[in-house]
């Protein structure tokens, strides 16, 4: 893994740039015969012009991973991945660059942040929509939240599985430091919607931009 980053003095902030960050779960299952889309959040924390694109072994950036996730492609203005699971199932490793580009300058990267993550692509006999989904009053993806400073914000993140008989069986965070989540717990009457409570009290260090990301998990796997 390779990063780089220019630690001079920008022209148009009169600062040092901040490099950006991305919240992605160390490990992606997707269902194999399914269509499947990941998204790689990202942030930075100057609102320049984000790209993702893969990893180069020419550039030292992904030793014996590069270009190891067959049949994807990768949407660099999105940082999208869309991927068809009809090759095999098995592991993959995932070999990304984020970099970020002021408007002064839009063909030299200011930074080039590695990531790397696992994807296991699984069999199942399941319908591909039969996966976990999140509900209201789950915020939205990309929602953004204003919390102020050592204040103590609070919230339940809900899940609901795809089908009768299936249950959630674990809500996994990628989060701030000091954000705990608590216990699984049942949502409703119903064995298909489970939620965890998240609290975060910020402190003055952390002001600023906190990426917070979270996915579902559930008994098919």
């Amino acid at each position: 893994m390779r990063t780089t980053v220019d630690l001079n003095r920008r022209r148009d902030t009169g600062k040092i740039n901040s490099s950006p960050v991305s919240a992605m779960p160390p490990i992606i299952r997707l269902q194999h015969r399914c269509e499947h889309n990941i998204t790689i959040p990202v942030y930075d924390k100057d609102n320049d012009t984000v790209r993702c694109r893969w990893a180069e072994s020419s550039k030292s950036e992904c030793g014996g991973v590069c270009r190891s996730f067959p049949n994807s492609f990768l949407d660099e203005k999105r940082c999208e991945i869309s991927y068809t699971a009809k090759i095999k199932t098995g592991w993959y490793a995932v070999a990304i660059q984020i970099e970020d580009f002021s408007p002064l300058n839009s063909t030299h990267a200011l930074s080039s942040v590695s990531l790397q993550f696992l994807v296991n692509v699984f069999s199942s006999d399941k319908p591909c929509q039969n996966k976990p989904k999140f509900i209201m009053p789950t915020r939205l993806d990309g929602a953004c939240v204003g919390i102020p400073i050592n204040s103590t914000w609070t919230e339940q993140i809900i899940a609901r599985s795809g089908a009768d008989g299936v249950k959630i069986t674990e809500i996994t965070t990628v989060s701030p430091p000091g954000l705990t989540t608590s216990a699984l717990h049942s949502y409703s009457n119903s064995n298909r919607e489970w939620y965890v409570d998240a609290t975060w009290t910020p402190k003055p260090s952390q002001t600023g931009a906190n990426p917070f990301c979270y996915t579902a998990s559930d008994s098919d796997s």
